[in-house]
């Protein structure tokens, strides 16, 4: 027993055991941590997608139409009233017009967008030119739903890109463009009950003074947009 004071007692013995696992663990969370941070430095962390995202509809529905009438001189007020022809909405919108664009197509037809998401600086440049609140949103008081990326407009066309006979053109301010139908024709009609019956089963709300002109029904999710760099006229 002349070697009893050089022994180590079991106790400390296992406790030196468990500290040296312990470290090893550390050792290799913060290894990964430091991996992890470096394989992200020189990219950047995709977001998860939200319903809140504005999305171009070009590129998320394949095979839609679109031709935004205040991105040209082909409008009531005769010059153009945005500065870029992209269509936008919000993602989860866009969702319901995708849905209702699918239902259409598979009965041979396809949407048309006249309109989409509006910018707000372009509502002031409507109701200057359109100062009836039957139409247009005052911007002084509120933004349109356009502005919200919540609210769109449409037509329908066939699939060779025809435009059906509805009940007038787009952004007509007579009586023939409400949803009564009692002063058009027999087709004129139904093909309006068509697009609105696709748009409404699809999460869309309509209109009464405006045929072409829907509403998504959880609008109230979204506030106005404001692109960037974007100024109050």
């Amino acid at each position: 027993m002349a070697n009893d004071h050089n022994r180590v007692p079991l106790r400390k013995r296992q406790i030196s055991k468990y500290s040296w696992v312990l470290a090893v663990i550390l050792g290799l969370a913060l290894a990964g941590y430091l991996w992890q941070g470096y394989l992200n430095s020189g990219r950047a962390v995709t977001q998860p997608a939200s319903p809140a995202d504005m999305v171009d509809l070009r590129d998320y529905i394949p095979g839609i139409q679109i031709e935004l009438v205040y991105a040209t001189e082909n409008n009531v007020y005769k010059k153009p009233i945005y500065d870029s022809d992209q269509a936008l909405l919000r993602r989860g919108t866009a969702e319901k017009l995708k849905k209702a664009q699918q239902t259409l197509q598979s009965q041979g037809y396809s949407l048309k967008i006249w309109d989409a998401y509006r910018p707000p600086q372009a509502q002031y440049r409507l109701w200057e030119v359109m100062p009836d609140r039957r139409y247009v949103i005052d911007p002084n008081q509120g933004f349109s739903n356009h502005s919200r990326g919540a609210a769109v407009d449409v037509t329908l066309v066939d699939l060779t890109g025809q435009e059906l006979f509805m009940p007038t053109g787009f952004d007509n301010f007579t009586a023939q463009a409400d949803r009564d139908y009692r002063d058009i024709s027999q087709v004129q009609a139904d093909n309006a009950r068509l697009l609105e019956k696709a748009m409404v089963d699809s999460g869309f709300s309509s209109i009464f003074y405006e045929w072409w002109h829907f509403n998504d029904t959880d609008l109230g999710q979204y506030s106005v947009y404001w692109p960037p760099q974007a100024q109050i006229p």
